[in-house]
């Protein structure tokens, strides 16, 4: 009964191992062996085989492969229930290389600081320019005067003084961006690049500054620019003249872009495909006789005949009398509406007649 109760006891101090929750201590290198002895009376070793102490040896053999591949890596000895050091360790090897590895797939410009983003042009110059159908017709050639940030001509954009050079800037060493890493926790390490505060995101420093631009290297100055629209340009269409706007602080110029707004016309209408509408007021003996006469074009007038019995509302087309097509050959057609004109004021002879005229329109 003694020998049950002692292997009973046993048993049950062999039971209090976890096999759940794993503990883990590192031992560096270079510890005693008398440490390493002390330590593993403290934890006995377990006489309980499971399913989970099958895996977790295994993921400890996966993890410390890995680590003996990462020559950089810290080494450590991994004692017992050692499944989770192995795994903090292999995490501690990839959060301390992560930004190495960032920085080797997305460049020094990381988080849109260049690389993806690219470097920061300067401001976009918006022009409204106003055509008529004419201009649309055969296009507009213009030459405007624009005020601008430019390239600061005394100093030839350095921001020096004339005769004096900017230096190095020893805290971003001439780059313009610092690096900051943020490390929230033994998982995660995050690398972004800054404009360095010292030089402004410059990477020079200027000792004495130019007196017109004040050492921005940038300054108030006219320019003309040549503005050609080509034919059949469109309401809200806009063009882009790349590089003639303003100059950012990091020398890269921004576009000119030129807005189109087409002014209505006294006569004709737009419409789509560069077809054009144009209402004809005629009188009801002309529809009714037939007559021909001269209709208004965009470039000048054209003869119309108009047929004998002509309904009123008729739309009759002028091929080829419209506007161009933009980035298209040919030309949109001209559409004539045909209107009825009803007088407002008759004379007694006019009544009599159109009452004549309508007593015979009864016979038949």
């Amino acid at each position: 009964m003694k020998s049950l109760g002692c292997k009973r006891t046993q048993a049950r101090r062999t039971s209090r191992v976890p096999t759940a929750s794993w503990r883990c201590s590192t031992i560096q290198t270079g510890t005693s062996s008398r440490a390493r002895r002390k330590s593993s009376r403290r934890y006995p070793k377990p006489t309980l085989c499971s399913q989970t102490t099958k895996s977790a040896s295994a993921t400890t053999r996966t993890a410390m492969s890995v680590l003996k591949k990462c020559s950089a890596a810290p080494r450590l000895t991994l004692t017992r229930y050692s499944a989770t050091s192995a795994l903090e360790a292999f995490a501690t090897y990839l959060s301390s290389y992560s930004a190495a590895v960032a920085v080797a797939f997305c460049g020094d410009d990381l988080f849109g600081f260049g690389g993806f983003g690219g470097r920061r042009k300067g401001r976009d110059i918006v022009y409204d320019m106003e055509l008529s159908l004419e201009d649309v017709l055969k296009g507009k050639k213009e030459e405007v005067e624009v005020l601008r940030l430019d390239r600061c001509r005394e100093c030839g954009g350095s921001g020096a003084a004339p005769g004096t050079k900017a230096r190095k800037c020893t805290v971003c060493d001439g780059q313009g961006q610092t690096r900051r890493v943020y490390s929230q926790n033994r998982f995660s390490t995050f690398v972004t690049m800054e404009p360095c505060r010292t030089c402004q995101g410059r990477g020079q420093i200027v000792e004495r500054p130019c007196g017109n631009c004040k050492g921005t290297g940038r300054a108030r100055q006219t320019k003309k620019i040549k503005l050609e629209i080509p034919p059949g340009a469109e309401d809200d269409m806009a063009f882009q003249l790349r590089g003639e706007g303003e100059l950012s602080d990091k020398g890269i110029p921004g576009d000119f872009v030129v807005r189109i707004r087409i002014m209505p016309h006294p006569q004709f209408e737009r419409l789509e495909d560069g077809h054009l509408l144009y209402n004809l007021d005629l009188k009801f003996t002309d529809l009714a006789l037939g007559t021909e006469l001269k209709v208004p074009t965009i470039e000048g007038s054209e003869k119309l005949k108009i047929q004998q019995g002509m309904p009123s509302n008729a739309v009759l087309r002028m091929k080829g009398k419209g506007l161009p097509r933009y980035g298209s050959s040919g030309r949109g057609d001209q559409l004539v509406r045909i209107n009825v004109r009803v007088p407002t004021k008759l004379t007694d002879r006019q009544k009599s007649l159109l009452k004549e005229l309508d007593r015979e329109f009864e016979k038949d």
